[in-house]
């Protein structure tokens, strides 16, 4: 008797275990996110023959890099949430433009954008001999703010518009 009393009781809590009723946890659902636009003017003045504004080739790639880590922090509980970096790109236009469209939340992101080097000729006149001079495949470097540095960061919003104007130099 005292057997069959354990496997009754090992019985009851086997069938207790597996067929015990279990509350599902809610599905936590993604950021709402929307869209946010970054767009600028790129100089570049390859031709110094002329005063006329000239524009980057349409060759030239630039890229936004924002972490997703951003579109769910929680900005008030300063929990660190661990994200991986989304790319975009774009390149410029024959007018010298460009337009980024990027995800963007409720609550401010940082993006950061740089650009890609170009390799480009450069035309100037001697001042010696006044006669024109055509340097190939220069390197040039992106300068976001006069003094040489090679990348801006802003902050946007979902519908928000940035302007980011930058110049290549050599």
């Amino acid at each position: 008797m005292k057997k069959m009393s354990i496997l009754i009781a090992a019985l009851f809590v086997t069938a207790t275990i597996f067929t015990s009723c279990s509350k599902e946890e809610p599905v936590a659902e993604g950021p709402n996110l929307g869209k946010a636009t970054i767009t600028g003017k790129v100089i570049m003045d390859y031709n110094t023959k002329t005063t006329a504004e000239e524009h980057a080739p349409t060759t030239a790639k630039i890229i936004a890099v924002v972490n997703t880590a951003d579109f769910v922090q929680d900005q008030n509980s300063g929990a660190t949430v661990n994200g991986i970096d989304s790319t975009y790109t774009a390149t410029v236009n024959a007018a010298g433009e460009y337009t980024l469209t990027i995800d963007a939340g409720a609550h401010a992101v940082s993006v950061k954008i740089t650009a890609i080097d170009l390799a480009h000729s450069y035309i100037t006149k001697s001042a010696t001999t006044g006669k024109d001079t055509t340097y190939t495949r220069k390197v040039w470097k992106a300068d976001f703010d006069g003094a040489g540095t090679d990348s801006a960061v802003v902050k946007v919003t979902q519908n928000s518009v940035k302007i980011v104007d930058f110049e290549y130099k050599l």
